[in-house]
Formats: structure tokens, sequence, C-alpha cells
């Protein structure tokens, strides 16, 4: 967590860093939210890297928005480009068929 904590006050200009809770758990996961990450990444669908180097930990969407919200943060789906796409207390906001295909631009 030190380390996730001083990336993030040394590279100011990176505005997204995500935190592995598939390495290190959802409770690490969740403390790094307070230590620098704005991102917890999601649920894996598939997995065949961490696995079979010793990781176990498995979740679902609602592990995770748990997880944000016992954090004190407000969790929301995004695509890749951190387009916000739907927040669990207000709905769909954006339908991902409206989307154009290509790159999409990070908020800053």
């Amino acid at each position: 967590l030190r380390w996730l904590a001083l990336c993030r006050l040394h590279l100011d200009n990176v505005p997204n860093v995500q935190v592995s809770w598939l390495t290190q758990g959802l409770s690490v996961g969740r403390d790094g939210l307070h230590w620098g990450a704005n991102d917890i990444g999601s649920i894996m669908i598939e997995e065949n890297v961490i696995t079979p180097a010793g990781a176990n930990h498995r979740a679902q969407e609602h592990d995770l928005v748990g997880a944000i919200r016992a954090a004190g943060f407000r969790p929301v789906k995004r695509n890749a480009g951190y387009i916000v796409l739907e927040e669990p207390e207000r709905g769909l906001l954006v339908p991902p068929s409206t989307l154009p295909a290509g790159p999409r631009p990070v908020l800053a």
C-alpha cells in the first residue's frame, strides 16, 4: 500500500490508478482506495495467470460494490476508457451500444 501511495504522489500525471484486489484480496483492495487508488477493478470472468501463481481471491459484482461502499466511495461501472456507464444508485447512464468504437477519452 505504501508503494501505491508513493506512485500516486510521484505519478500525478496518471489520472487513474487501480489497486489489485485479485492478487491481494478484497480487504487490501478496499484499503488501497484510501492509499491513492481510484479504481478497484472488476470481476474476473476467466483468469488464467494469477490463480496458477497462487492467488485464490474471488468476488462477484455485489462484493466489489460492497467493498467500495464500505471504504466510503461511490461505485460506478465504466469502460476501458474510464467513461462512466452506470451508477448503482442511478442506473444506466450511457447505453454501451451508443458509444462509438475506438479509443475513449480519459476522465480527469
